[in-house]
């Protein structure tokens, strides 16, 4: 029964490999198809009592469950496939009705909420979207409107090593983005013109929004409590799982230290209340021995505590985190409501199942992973552990005081080790950074905020409401604690230093297998190795011997990756020993910063720690916003910039001048206009990347925002020394940029479009893409192909006429192409 589970994990997750929508009905055929044959096959091996009857029952049995994960991962994916918005209503005015069903998010442009449609004037009804609204009313949850929005596709950035924001909007089924016109007044609307809902998906979604109301108000209630409290944020995040009035300092500290798993309600905190009840629910069933007549004390314990978890996660608002906690808090219940001992194995893989069955997708979150090594590793250490425990109880009590030390540090130290270590690989796989601070600091954060800091947090809940001072003493005494915890950790990375936060650079997938290896066998138990623990673990060593080099040395002489940022610029400029960025993406908010969020990911993947030189064009939000979470993350030597003011503690240095600088045998050129244009556009670096000084020789030309004032000039100046084989279209394709005369002198073999998906700026304008085309120039742009990669090679350019071999661009949306993009 386990391997069945095992293999019907695998072909859930096999599917998400799928590389294009079209394959998902292939899929689900063949997986049709292929069922009457299994289950002949299983038949055939129950008739025959044989050894090769059981093995092919056996091996049937497991391709049937493997089977059966990707037939129902096809099903599930071809359901919200189908609900996408059609291609030809997005930039479409729609007139539609519906109701509020999340808990809206608000920063200081907008609020963002998720809106069940339920009547629409395009014939798209019963899908939820994404909205923004940009007007003056406060949304609420379970608010009935009537909208006039504009919708767009689910799309988000697509760069190496950064978050797939697409994979997130389609697991939570999302089938549009969009926003509320402002030419249209919305309409807030009576029950009585709300049309009946038509299935129960629609009321499951209006049951969410009756409870996300409720949090709503809740959440009302505890921010009058709790005032103008330094950690109001932090006491909301754990009072609802709303996370978003946690400003970005205190994130980053409990990132630094590791403790910011505590903040978001998860596992460990549905866990504990779950934990608690049991054990309180148990206690008290003893003082009435009656009950335990009609009802098993084990299994009425049980039943109370999956109930208290349930009603945690909802207040918590059924995240996906929190289903996850609470799928696996059912099936670890099981054995008691059974009345069976069940394996411990069979659970963990009972409770992966159900969590992947519930969401095929699970695995594409970090959280997924973290949550179960982190129980699989704990688990996998019971039985040593209750070995040890057994004999250190003999031996221990007659003294106290030892056998006090001997719990404490199987209580709570040696848990903290044990997760410490497991995580240690996931972590720097997918954060590219570690911090030695983590397993210390939970050892006393943990238990504030399990034991202490939450339960005041409920007990707050609990009297919101009912009694004002009871709510404002919890939330004031939990705020207090919170206020000791918070200088503790400033403390600790104060003192800690370097250590308090070490960037890893991208692993190779040898290094990460010899990796994995060697933490199971540090935390396998000895029944599963025996005596050669310490010989088997020279094969890892040997493995990382064979390959020393987590980052190799680029063998081009330059590498060239313009990101997808959205409406904005950011360029990763390398050479065989340096780094440089030109342009860093924009600010959009204070949750949201470009540098930091996408900029960060990429250079942590390709094994940049430090920056050689950072390049701002022009001061303009969309290219110098991201500067200040680029500069917090990774140590920058030399900044340059049009720009006097960039909001950054670093010396500037004009790029106006005629300056150039060898990188590697590369040539790096500021081309220098000479003169102050009005418009910050027109005074853009313009940076020229090439062998050697030469006109004759083509290169990679970065121009920033120029528009055709600044073209004119520069074509006056430099004439054909402008010629580049690849050039950034300037002010992104405005039809404002991209003069005639100036693609005349550059010549372009290939041009990049850096520009937003559908923006609102009609960039690149089609006047200048047809202008590209009369000279022959390949074109790309970020918002369709994500990052784009350019390798170049200089080393024969004698052979070429334009001086160098330019290589066809990696395209990120092509070379991991997913079903769901």
């Amino acid at each position: 029964m386990r391997a069945a589970l095992l293999a019907f994990c695998l072909g859930l997750l096999g599917l998400s490999f799928a590389r294009h929508e079209q394959d998902i009905p292939y899929v689900i055929i063949l997986c049709l198809v292929s069922l009457p044959f299994l289950l002949l096959l299983i038949s055939i091996g129950l008739r025959k009592n044989n050894t090769r009857s059981k093995v092919l029952q056996l091996a049937s049995t497991l391709v049937l469950a493997f089977v059966l994960g990707m037939l129902w991962h096809g099903l599930w994916a071809q359901g919200k496939i189908q609900d996408r918005l059609p291609v030809e209503l997005e930039g479409v005015d729609m007139l539609v009705e519906g109701f509020v069903s999340n808990l809206p998010q608000q920063n200081q442009i907008s609020q963002q909420f998720e809106f069940q449609i339920t009547n629409s004037d395009s014939n798209f009804s019963d899908r939820k979207v994404l909205l923004n609204y940009y007007g003056k009313g406060i949304i609420e949850p379970g608010q009935k409107w009537q909208m006039l929005v504009r919708l767009n596709r689910p799309h988000g950035f697509a760069n190496p090593g950064g978050f797939d924001y697409e994979a997130w909007l389609f697991q939570k089924n999302i089938s549009a983005k969009g926003y509320v016109r402002s030419s249209f007044t919305a309409e807030l609307l009576h029950r009585s013109r709300l049309s009946c809902l038509r299935d129960w998906q629609l009321s499951l979604s209006m049951c969410s929004a009756s409870l996300n109301l409720i949090r709503f108000r809740i959440k009302q209630l505890i921010v009058e409590a709790v005032g103008d409290s330094r950690y109001a944020g932090v006491l909301l995040a754990l009072s609802l799982g709303d996370g978003a009035e946690i400003n970005g300092s205190d994130w980053q500290l409990l990132a630094d230290t590791g403790t910011n798993h505590l903040f978001v309600i998860s596992g460990l905190h549905i866990g504990m209340i779950a934990g608690f009840c049991f054990l309180l629910a148990r206690r008290a069933l003893r003082l009435f021995p009656g009950v335990g007549l009609y009802v098993p004390q084990q299994k009425l314990a049980a039943v109370l505590a999956i109930v208290a978890a349930l009603l945690y996660s909802l207040l918590a608002g059924f995240t996906l985190a929190t289903q996850r906690a609470l799928v696996m808090i059912v099936v670890y219940m099981l054995g008691f409501l059974l009345s069976r001992n069940i394996l411990v194995s069979f659970r963990f893989l009972l409770a992966l199942a159900c969590v992947l069955a519930l969401n095929p997708l699970s695995a594409l979150n970090p959280g997924f992973w973290y949550s179960f090594i982190a129980v699989g590793a704990l688990l996998m250490c019971v039985e040593s552990a209750q070995v040890k425990n057994n004999a250190v109880d003999g031996a221990l009590d007659h003294a106290g005081g030892k056998l006090f030390f001997s719990k404490c540090y199987d209580y709570f130290i040696k848990p903290q080790l044990i997760v410490f270590l497991a995580l240690l690989i996931p972590l720097a796989i997918w954060t590219q950074q570690i911090t030695l601070l983590s397993p210390l600091v939970n050892v006393f954060a943990i238990p504030l905020i399990g034991f202490c800091v939450v339960p005041l947090c409920l007990l707050g809940l609990i009297a919101t409401g009912m009694s004002v001072r009871i709510t404002e003493f919890c939330f004031s005494l939990a705020d207090a604690l919170l206020s000791y915890l918070f200088n503790f950790l400033q403390s600790m990375v104060g003192h800690a230093g370097f250590w308090a936060l070490i960037p890893v650079p991208a692993l190779q997938p040898m290094q990460i297998t010899a990796a994995l290896f060697v933490v199971f066998l540090l935390l396998a138990p000895k029944s599963v190795l025996g005596r050669g623990r310490g010989s088997v673990l020279v094969i890892p060593f040997i493995l990382a011997v064979m390959f020393p080099q987590s980052i190799k040395p680029i063998a081009e002489d330059v590498r060239v990756h313009v990101l997808d940022v959205g409406q904005g610029l950011s360029v990763i400029v390398q050479t065989k020993n340096h780094a440089l960025v030109y342009d860093t993406g924009a600010n959009l908010s204070a949750e949201f910063n470009i540098g930091e969020a996408v900029l960060v990911p990429v250079l942590r993947d390709l094994g940049i720690k430090s920056l050689n030189k950072v390049i701002i064009s022009h001061g303009d939000n969309d290219h110098a916003g991201g500067l200040s979470g680029l500069a917090a993350a990774i140590p920058i030597e030399v900044l340059h910039s049009s720009s006097e003011e960039l909001g950054v503690d670093l010396a500037i240095r004009s790029c106006n001048e005629n300056q150039s600088w060898d990188w590697d045998g590369v040539y790096f050129h500021f081309l220098s206009n000479e003169q102050e244009f009005a418009s910050a556009n027109n005074n853009s670096c313009v940076l020229r990347i090439g062998f050697s000084s030469s006109a004759e020789e083509g290169a990679v030309l970065l121009p920033g925002d120029i528009e055709s004032a600044a073209e004119k000039t520069l074509v006056l100046k430099y004439g054909a020394q402008l010629r580049s084989s690849l050039l950034l279209a300037p002010h992104h394709g405005s039809s404002t940029s991209s003069s005639y005369v100036f693609l005349k002198n550059v010549e372009p073999e290939q041009v990049v479009y850096a520009s937003g998906y559908r923006n609102s700026f009609d960039h690149p304008n089609e006047k200048v893409t047809a202008r590209y085309d009369e000279f022959s120039a390949k074109s790309f742009s970020t918002a369709v192909s994500g990052t784009i990669s350019f390798n170049f090679s200089f080393s024969f350019s004698f052979s070429f006429s334009r001086g160098q071999v330019l290589s066809r661009p990696r395209l990120f949306r092509e070379e991991e192409p997913h079903y769901w993009y």
